[in-house]
C-alpha cells in the first residue's frame, strides 16, 4: 500500500471513531488551513514512525499540541471530512502540495 492509501485509511478510521461520537457540524470546527498543515504533520510524524524505532506514543496528540488545536476539534473536522468527501479533496491536495513543497532533508514536522 502507498503512503498516500496508508495515511487515507488511517485518516477513514479516525473518521469514523469521530463520527460515532456525534452527529459533526454544519461545517469543519477547524479552518482548512489548519487542517493542511496538521494533515502534513501527521504524515511526516506516520513516515517517522515507520523509520525510527522507539518514537514515543502519543505523537498525534503532540502534533495537534503544537499547533494548539484541541484533539475533539480535530476529530470534529475529521468526520465533517468524511461525510463531504469534495471539501477532504481540495484539503488532501493541499495537504500534498505541502509535502511536495518541502525540501528532502526538510525537519518541518519535528
Amino acid at each position: 500500500m502507498t503512503a498516500p492509501a496508508r495515511f487515507l485509511a488511517g485518516m477513514s478510521a479516525a473518521a469514523l471513531l469521530a463520527a460515532a461520537c456525534g452527529r459533526p457540524p454544519e461545517a469543519a470546527p477547524l479552518p482548512d488551513s489548519t487542517l493542511v498543515v496538521l494533515f502534513a504533520d501527521l504524515h511526516l510524524a506516520g513516515a517517522r514512525l515507520r523509520l525510527e524505532s522507539g518514537v514515543p506514543d502519543g505523537q498525534r496528540d503532540s502534533v495537534l499540541q503544537r499547533h494548539g488545536v484541541d484533539p475533539a476539534d480535530f476529530e470534529a473536522s475529521v468526520a465533517w471530512l468524511r461525510d463531504h468527501p469534495d471539501a477532504f479533496v481540495g484539503i488532501y491536495g493541499s495537504v500534498l502540495d505541502r509535502l511536495n513543497a518541502l525540501p528532502a532533508d526538510s525537519s518541518a514536522a519535528r
